[in-house]
């Protein structure tokens, strides 16, 4: 909100009224980055589920659960899998031909 208020408790509830659009921006980025499931999280990362299941016992996948009565409910963010991919990615040495195999090709 850009209006200017004489009133300072009007400018306080238009300072109120700014952190409220904030607050239910930042609630949307969240619900747009999570993914609620085991298949949504393998999908993503282009695996199978058992597969990604095993990255978080062995390689420490960031997955968050929710405990249930019965059985856990699983959810993790794309921004943090995506975190977790690029830490693992090991860059590729360069392959530098030999000087001798340069002059023969």
């Amino acid at each position: 909100m850009n209006i200017l208020y004489d009133d300072s408790h009007s400018e306080m509830l238009g300072r109120s009224e700014d952190l409220r659009l904030d607050m239910r921006h930042a609630e949307e980025i969240r619900r747009i980055d999570l993914l609620e499931s085991w298949k949504e999280i393998a999908c993503f990362l282009g695996r199978e589920v058992r597969t990604v299941q095993l990255w978080e016992k062995r390689e420490g996948l960031p997955v968050h659960r929710h405990f249930h009565a019965h059985r856990a409910s699983v959810h993790a963010y794309r921004s943090q899998l995506k975190a977790w991919r690029n830490d693992r990615s090991i860059p590729r040495p360069e392959h530098k031909m030999p000087a001798h195999a340069a002059f023969n090709s």
